[in-house]
């Protein structure tokens, strides 16, 4: 299956590891379309390909199963947290929020970077990192250290620093 179109005439195409919003949909009918092929595989291999009634009722049966066992786990999901209470459902949020924690996208915390190099290269690094990036880098070395302290450095997404600092 193709990517989707591009919003605008001039936009670059869809990357393979894309997180837009049609990229992640068009993802899931793929996985979906494939799951159900296979659910339709499985039920020909398990009742015969045939249009012979037994096969038809035994299929019905079957898919009313299916039905009901996941109607239960849903239920039993529901019951959980039902008696889990707030407490545990804050936590899960929390566990949720930290779940999100780097990587791209709308609802991602963007991670912290450290670039540990050779002094005599970090400016190197910082100068590609503003040019590929719109990143904010800062090079924590000499005397920029006694300017620096931790509430200035987590203001910038990359920090690069040498060996010996």
């Amino acid at each position: 299956s193709a990517s989707p179109e591009p919003r605008a005439a001039n936009a670059l195409p869809h990357l393979p590891a894309c997180v837009c919003a049609d990229c992640k949909l068009a993802k899931r009918r793929r996985k979906q379309a494939v799951k159900d092929a296979e659910r339709k595989r499985s039920q020909a291999i398990a009742f015969g390909d045939s249009d012979d009634e037994d096969a038809e009722r035994e299929r019905a049966r079957f898919e009313r199963r299916e039905a009901a066992r996941k109607e239960r786990e849903r239920a039993e999901r529901r019951t959980r947290v039902a008696e889990e209470g707030p407490a545990e459902a804050t936590n899960a949020r929390e566990r949720r929020g930290r779940e999100r924690l780097g990587g791209v996208g709308p609802h991602k915390t963007p991670a912290r970077t450290l670039i540990v190099c050779p002094a005599i290269v970090a400016q190197q690094w910082k100068e590609e990192v503003d040019e590929k990036t719109d990143l904010k880098c800062v090079v924590y070395h000499g005397s920029a250290r006694k300017h620096l302290n931790e509430e200035t450095l987590l203001a910038y997404d990359v920090v690069v620093t040498t060996f010996g600092t």
